[in-house]
């Protein structure tokens, strides 16, 4: 399954909002890219969603009463400039609480090009890159949380110029056979191996 992290990004000189996502097969070795073309599943973290919601009660209910009360009264003074700016922070949890929570969309992986379709609380994004467009194949070591220990793994990605379209098509828990997985993975895909 894949799994997206979004956080969103204003681009400078007032520019729409942009998304900053990493397409990544998370969790078992068995989701492993082993033929093309590949398909896989975009969701969102719930457990991300889920805490952003939580977070957004804390600290945005109380001034959300503040708020509704001024509304009655019809005096903006008595909400208070403190108030208004736990409210703000509230109501930007509980949109990417929301966000983290409605994403959904899928990636699919051929021969010759890798397309990308989600949609998330801000709307629906569509991307396709031909896999020429590729910088190449890069195997990383990671540090991935595992229980209350964290656990090293070994990645191989499409690297591309914009990380955003960078994909982990490979994870292991040992570089054992690293070199024979990376050379399969750039026989497949026709990319060189880059550093």
């Amino acid at each position: 399954m894949l799994c997206y992290h979004g956080f969103p990004l204003l681009k400078p000189k007032g520019l729409p909002l942009l998304r900053f996502y990493i397409l990544t097969l998370k969790g078992h070795s068995r989701d492993n890219l082993t033929k093309l073309p590949a398909s896989y599943v975009i969701s969102g973290s719930k457990w991300v969603g889920w805490v952003g919601i939580t977070l957004a009660a804390m600290v945005g209910l109380e001034p959300f009463t503040h708020f509704v009360q001024a509304i009655m009264a019809s005096d903006f003074y008595l909400l208070g400039w403190v108030n208004a700016i736990w409210l703000v922070l509230g109501s930007i949890l509980l949109l990417l609480g929301l966000d983290q929570l409605k994403v959904t969309g899928k990636l699919e992986i051929t021969t010759r090009n890798v397309v990308c379709n989600y949609r998330n609380l801000f709307g629906t994004t569509r991307w396709e890159e031909r896999i020429s467009g590729y910088k190449g194949l890069k195997v990383k070591k990671e540090s991935e949380k595992s229980g209350v220990f964290n656990a090293i793994i070994y990645t191989i990605w499409l690297e591309h110029s914009s990380k955003s379209r960078s994909i982990r098509i490979f994870r292991a828990g040992s570089d054992l056979y690293i070199e024979e997985d990376l050379e399969k993975y750039s026989q497949m895909f026709g990319l060189r191996v880059v550093k």
